[in-house]
């Protein structure tokens, strides 16, 4: 399933806890993507950024998904 197809069916097709790892560039791109994804997510969840963000970017995506339960 391709994330431009839809998020939600990609979610849905995952067994929770859902393990989400992203490759995206820094900036913009991953911090849209952790807004879309913290929509969809469930308790439990995570989200792995492997990309090369910026270690304050990390602790503002880290705080922002704590507050939902899901762990980055």
């Amino acid at each position: 399933i391709c994330v431009k197809d839809s998020l939600q069916k990609l979610i849905a097709a995952l067994h929770a806890p859902r393990i989400i790892w992203l490759m995206l560039p820094a900036g913009a791109a991953t911090e849209d993507m952790i807004k879309r994804l913290s929509e969809v997510l469930s308790h439990g969840d995570f989200v792995i950024d492997g990309g090369n963000s910026f270690y304050q970017d990390s602790i503002r995506n880290y705080e922002f998904l704590k507050k939902k339960n899901i762990h980055f």
